[in-house]
């Protein structure tokens, strides 16, 4: 189980979510005790295909144009909800 859930809000951040997941690994001491969830709120450019096999993707894109604070509000009761089973 990990130490520490990293969760990272996106809407068409192809060009910068790369940069922000290597600043992460690069500054982890231990990969295996962090997890990394992307939440991608319905983005139309290139922003899933960045990811690395080891990053968890969450898409939720009824969210597209909301505020990033419910969006994480929600994401976290839906994820609370798929460990706890």
């Amino acid at each position: 189980m990990p130490g520490l859930s990293i969760v990272i809000p996106t809407l068409n951040e192809e060009q910068y979510l790369p940069k922000c997941l290597e600043l992460i690994k690069q500054h982890a001491s231990d990969l295996n005790r962090i997890e990394i969830i992307v939440v991608d709120a319905g983005s139309e450019d290139e922003t899933r295909n960045t990811l690395s096999a080891d990053i968890n993707l969450l898409s939720v894109p009824d969210y597209a144009g909301h505020k990033y604070k419910s969006l994480i509000n929600r994401v976290l009761d839906v994820y609370d909800l798929d460990k706890s089973s």
